[in-house]
């Protein structure tokens, strides 16, 4: 005997569709992001320390020719990187890292490199290898962050959304404060002359990081955001 489906069933049957093909959205857009986020991490020390290639530059840009080697090189082992999250994404560890220790990496990568090493960026005390304020209270931040993270990775994060997200923005702001990596964009724009695209590669270059980091952050929540509560089948 064929089973007639009502209307709250078929309902129910398009929201598990609609919610496997966003789940599937969220988990590319956290792999893309989680790609371009650490591929701009790890290329930042060896182009300071030229251990990579060096090219002769096809963009004119105000700054030295190395803001296009960190853009390039970043693309090219992000996309490698991407490829390879592809390729495993079929075993269980690999989907458990990108749950987990990628949340890390998006929330803590580029303030960990920070307190490393902060003759690498451009604050006021580069010079001296240190910041404006002690290391330890950086450690702090970096440290409730990452417990706020954890409460919302076990569902036990009491607040709204928009809150989240605004929390984000003062996180990354802060480092972006901190290290300097920020540029006014308008200056920049007068100083090319125009939107150029030696301006684009100069943007990219100074706001990398706090803007990268801010993405692979956000989609980061929405991949693990536990998934809404589908209607039963029974009428």
């Amino acid at each position: 005997m064929t089973k007639v489906l009502t209307r709250k069933q078929l309902t129910a049957h398009a929201t598990m569709g609609n919610d496997a093909a966003s789940t599937r959205l969220a988990r590319r857009a956290h792999e893309l992001t989680f790609s371009l986020n650490l591929a701009w991490i790890v290329v930042w020390g060896p182009r300071i320390t030229h251990k990579i290639l060096v090219h002769r530059p096809l963009v004119r840009t105000l700054e030295p020719p190395t803001i296009l080697d960190q853009t390039e090189w970043s693309l090219f082992l992000a996309a490698i990187i991407f490829v390879a999250v592809l390729l495993l994404d079929r075993f269980s560890l690999v989907r458990l890292s990108l749950r987990t220790l990628a949340g890390i990496c998006a929330l803590a990568g580029f303030p960990f490199l920070a307190l490393h090493t902060p003759s690498y960026f451009f604050q006021t005390l580069a010079y001296e290898d240190r910041f404006a304020i002690g290391r330890g209270w950086a450690f702090c931040e970096v440290a409730i962050v990452l417990i706020c993270a954890l409460l919302y990775y076990v569902r036990r994060w009491p607040v709204p959304n928009a809150v989240g997200v605004l929390l984000l923005i003062l996180h990354f702001g802060f480092w972006s404060w901190l290290t300097g990596t920020h540029r006014n964009p308008i200056l920049e724009a007068r100083a090319y002359g125009s939107l150029t695209l030696g301006f684009w590669f100069s943007a990219v270059f100074f706001w990398g990081f706090p803007v990268l980091g801010f993405l692979a952050s956000l989609v980061w929540g929405l991949y693990v955001k536990p998934p809404e509560v589908v209607s039963p089948l029974t009428d």
